[in-house]
């Protein structure tokens, strides 16, 4: 049942300053000892790049985002358990396993897709925006949200249902979501064509789709993944520079100049202050967090590591470990339970500019060297 009186509002948080919010300090403080090290690999094949990744931990799944199809991986043997099919470019994957159910977002089709968790079929599917790549389940609400970049928009649907109740316009492409049940509150990180100014979003659990407030990130920083400590209302939030400042660096307050590389912002989920930075390797992308432990990880794509920070307080992140893994890693998940981490990863082709000061086009994952790769602490 839906509370009566709920006004469905957005408002915009600045990640860094210049609008007065305090900034905190880029740590290099380490953190405690962490000893995360390699398990297994999983082989996945296709020639697929690689996909997000959700867990089910009290079925002891593991769903991975694989072209047209989900492959389902069982958490206690670490290998494919099944795969669900007819999902067109499937590129999001939410769960709900209190309804016994999963979300899918299929960009080939501008669809939703609503699949029971036990059968493993697809029940019904939804309309959206252009090419879904991001979706999430709301638990408060029973609400999913589904992001479409090209839209610029996020449409919500009762996820029961699968009746849609709203569409959300957005400043730019949203492209990381996570949610808040106990703040009420849907947050996606935006990023605004054209500009080197970029968002945080936080979306309320209500019904008018309007937008509230409108912060600014400081010029030159790009949000990208995002995570949450939900218990004490923390957002992980992954950063790169803009393409246009990666070569001469931006200045951020009381850090000195930045160059080059990644930084995960730990911010406040309530008022959107940043608390604190910690830099990271080049290209961020998938950041998970376990609350279990309170360690946050954040993977580098370009370097090819996997940064682990420690959420020592509400007030200090700091870094723990920093394990090597294979250049082209994209999305992280943890197994709460076994405190497991899964990275999706493949081998790329190699590509060269066409032309001094012209970058070479995206590259292709190599055929059948999609896998995941599984780590586990150390004793």
């Amino acid at each position: 049942m839906k509370k009566p009186g709920h006004v469905f509002g957005l408002s915009l948080f600045a990640i860094l300053a210049g609008s007065g919010i305090s900034t905190g300090q880029v740590q290099i403080r380490p953190g405690p000892i962490v000893n995360y090290q390699p398990i297994k690999e999983i082989p996945i094949g296709g020639d697929a790049e690689p996909g997000f990744m959700a867990v089910n931990a009290a079925a002891r799944r593991l769903y991975l985002c694989h072209e047209t199809e989900l492959v389902v991986i069982d958490l206690d043997k670490d290998a494919v358990a099944g795969r669900i099919g007819g999902l067109p470019g499937v590129g999001g994957f939410a769960l709900a396993p209190e309804l016994g159910l999963g979300f899918s977002a299929n960009g080939r089709e501008n669809k939703a897709a609503i699949i029971d968790l036990k059968t493993e079929s697809i029940l019904s599917k939804v309309e959206t925006g252009q090419e879904p790549s991001l979706i999430l389940f709301e638990p408060d609400e029973q609400e999913v949200y589904v992001f479409s970049r090209p839209s610029q928009s996020a449409t919500v649907f009762e996820a029961k249902t699968g009746k849609r109740t709203g569409v959300l316009p957005l400043p730019g492409q949203p492209m990381a979501a996570a949610v808040d049940p106990k703040a009420a509150r849907v947050f996606c990180t935006v990023v605004i064509s054209g500009s080197d100014e970029h968002e945080v979003a936080s979306i309320d659990h209500i019904r008018l789709h309007t937008i509230a407030d409108d912060w600014r990130t400081t010029s030159g920083l790009e949000p990208g993944g995002m995570a949450i400590d939900a218990e004490r209302h923390r957002l992980f939030v992954g950063c790169n520079l803009a393409p246009r400042q990666a070569l001469n660096g931006i200045n951020l307050p009381g850090t000195g100049l930045v160059k080059a590389n990644g930084l995960v912002l730990m911010m406040s989920a309530i008022n959107g202050t940043v608390i604190t930075r910690l830099r990271t390797g080049l290209g961020v992308e998938g950041i998970a967090f376990d609350p279990g432990t309170q360690l946050a990880f954040c993977l580098a794509a370009q370097e090819g590591t996997v940064s682990i920070a420690h959420e020592d307080s509400p007030q200090r992140l700091s870094l723990a470990q920093v394990m090597e893994a294979p250049k082209g890693i994209r999305f992280v998940a943890v197994d709460p339970k076994t405190h497991k981490l899964y990275v999706s990863a493949a081998d790329f082709e190699t590509r060269l500019p066409v032309a001094p000061g012209i970058p070479a086009r995206r590259p292709r994952a190599l055929q059948d060297t999609l896998r995941v790769l599984v780590f586990g602490p150390g004793k």
